[in-house]
């Protein structure tokens, strides 16, 4: 009972100093990018290879299957991917719902935003459930046979199997929901190898068996981006859900904004799990803190009036990397990093997209 007792008055007065620092702490109003900023040179040409190979694909797939982040579900979506592919039904999978917090009001605005880009199925899906397969995995097949048989099979009419082509920017999952199905539906395991890094899939992959009743297989595919991504509030949200490779902006930027992302949500979770005395709104002193609780040190050689001595100096890197990875295992709290019930901010994201022409296709 003692135990209980103390334990529930931490609880207390961690709540009291999270609450004291949200009503003290001051923070930036904007984030600071630096001297022209950029992610355009993030479109290996591996993905040009993997959309034109799709394409030529086509005729042989009845199902279009799109994966995309639940915690941007607006931002960062490939809208060249629905429009190169809308011959065929499509279905809009959100995932990683674990590591969001929704409420309804945020849901059915997800919702209200894509029925007006014509996007009518949208399911929210955790694929890497652990233990039993979540329920959001069942819904999928079903789904997808329904809209293959509202649709006209022209290349397909006598083929009684069902192939699905699943597409997406890197790490959303693609993999991952081929295994689930695998293991829901058929109880194997195997399947394409999941990375835990963006890029894993580089080649339009063959036909992997996932439903018996009805026969149904999924092509895997390789991530694909927009050949410039122009908003670097975008890019950063990418990096932040390990979609970009840090190295694109290095992990210290992006670690600073993810520090900005939280003090903005009025969320110092952080402060507790890193043993911190209080938010801060300086990157330097963030990642130097960890540096020191996790031991991530660099040894450099100093020259002095008697020689050369060893030092050791925070690693900040591999510091912004350990930030990183806490916060995308969810450790640091679930986040919806899109703020959808801004009208100005879905407005922004509601212009309609310019279909591929011939200036994109030579960036491919």
């Amino acid at each position: 009972m003692l135990q209980f007792t103390r334990s529930f008055l931490g609880k207390i007065r961690t709540t009291y100093a999270l609450r004291k620092y949200s009503q003290e702490f001051k923070m930036r109003n904007q984030f600071d990018f630096g001297p022209k900023p950029s992610f355009k040179h993030w479109f290996p040409r591996h993905m040009g290879k993997g959309l034109i190979k799709m394409r030529r694909v086509l005729k042989n797939v009845d199902c279009i299957i799109e994966i995309h982040d639940a915690r941007i579900p607006i931002s960062g979506r490939n809208p060249g991917l629905q429009q190169a592919l809308s011959s065929k039904p499509y279905l809009l999978l959100l995932n990683k719902i674990d590591l969001v917090q929704f409420t309804k009001q945020h849901v059915d605005a997800i919702f209200e935003f894509y029925r007006e880009k014509n996007v009518e199925n949208v399911i929210f899906t955790e694929l890497l459930s652990s233990g039993q397969c979540h329920p959001s995995v069942r819904q999928i097949i079903p789904a997808c046979v329904n809209l293959v048989q509202k649709s006209h099979r022209h290349d397909r009419a006598g083929d009684m199997d069902i192939n699905i082509m699943v597409v997406g920017i890197p790490n959303v999952g693609k993999s991952s929901l081929i295994k689930a199905l695998r293991s829901g539906n058929l109880g194997r395991k195997g399947g394409p190898e999941v990375g835990r890094n963006p890029g894993h899939t580089r080649a339009v992959m063959n036909r992997v068996h996932v439903s018996s009743n009805p026969a149904v297989y999924l092509l895997d595919t390789p991530g694909i981006f927009e050949p410039h991504i122009t908003d670097m509030h975008v890019g950063m949200k990418l990096a932040l859900c390990n979609t970009v490779h840090d190295h694109v902006m290095g992990p210290s930027m992006v670690a600073d904004y993810l520090l900005y992302t939280l003090n903005k949500h009025r969320d110092f979770t952080y402060t507790k799990y890193f043993n911190l005395p209080g938010p801060t709104d300086c990157s330097l002193t963030l990642l130097k803190h960890i540096s020191n609780e996790t031991n991530q040190f660099q040894t450099r050689a100093v020259q002095t009036g008697t020689g050369k001595v060893h030092v050791k100096i925070p690693d900040f890197d591999q510091a912004a990397s350990v930030f990183l990875k806490t916060f995308r295992e969810g450790k640091l709290g679930n986040f919806l990093l899109d703020d959808v019930l801004n009208f100005e901010f879905m407005h922004k994201f509601n212009e309609e997209t310019e279909l591929f022409d011939d200036e994109n296709e030579s960036n491919f």
